[in-house]
């Protein structure tokens, strides 16, 4: 049984798929996570727990990585999260701040997470189910755990497209070496007048096809290098980071409800 009854009802009743809405908020984090739509759904209900646990607790919590996947989304929809879900649900801001990074902000989220498992064992009356909080060793370990499941960030879907670019760019490079070589004689070999002017077309259209596919060669390693950039920044993205949010406390002189947290 809950602590707060009245609390977690409504959260409970709080809508996060509109009936008026062609693209739900569900159907929405389906798309963008490549998650299937059942596992979706569930995510969500595990966010209004840790939501839930977040505004009872009296220190910051941790959300596992589905489930501040759903809170990433969330923010997004500015009017439903601030004015409907924290204004009139929640009855208080809850904040979510990028991680500082360093040992130490990993240690703190590493017992904040702890934290959020042991509170949620004490407030459901049950552990939190492996799939959406696995144990802090697998939760803080990689994102392999999400790709496995379906879970595709930006750089490696890109990766794959990168490859795709390389091998059409190979095949235009081969192209153009062969009208090339094919355009040019054999050796001691005379041009008859009229051999000429199709020769030196084809040696044109070979070498122009080279410098096009030297081109796009080179726009794609650029674009991949900026991929490989973007995946590689560990306090921000969609899809990773440690995030925190704020415990319960009593409203400060500025009106601001909890102390923000940590997040990516």
């Amino acid at each position: 049984m809950v602590s707060n009854p009245a609390l977690w009802a409504r959260i409970e009743a709080f809508q996060f798929d509109k009936p008026d809405c062609a693209f739900s908020f569900s159907q929405r984090l389906a798309v963008e996570t490549g998650w299937p739509r059942a596992y979706a759904l569930a995510a969500v209900e595990e966010y209004r727990r840790f939501v839930y646990l977040a505004s009872i607790s009296s220190a910051p919590l941790t959300p596992s990585r589905e489930v501040d996947a759903v809170w990433h989304l969330h923010l997004v929809y500015t009017w439903s999260y601030w004015k409907e879900f924290c204004g009139e649900v929640l009855g208080r801001e809850l904040h979510h701040g990028p991680t500082p990074g360093g040992e130490r902000a990993a240690l703190t989220y590493r017992e904040q997470y702890a934290e959020t498992r042991r509170l949620y064992l004490d407030e459901f009356g049950s552990l939190a189910p492996h799939d959406f909080w696995p144990p802090e060793a697998e939760r803080f370990q990689s994102d392999l755990r999400l790709m496995r499941r379906g879970f595709r960030p930006q750089p490696v879907r890109s990766a794959v497209s990168t490859s795709q670019r390389i091998a059409a760019g190979v095949g235009l490079l081969a192209l153009g070496l062969a009208a090339l070589i094919g355009s040019v004689p054999p050796f001691g070999h005379r041009l008859a007048a009229a051999d000429f002017g199709t020769t030196l077309i084809v040696f044109l259209g070979g070498l122009l096809i080279f410098v096009a596919a030297i081109a796009f060669l080179g726009s794609v390693s650029q674009r991949a290098k900026k991929a490989d950039n973007r995946g590689g920044d560990s306090s921000g993205g969609y899809y990773g980071g440690d995030g925190g949010s704020g415990g319960k406390s009593s409203k400060d002189a500025n009106g601001d409800g909890g102390s923000d947290g940590g997040g990516d």
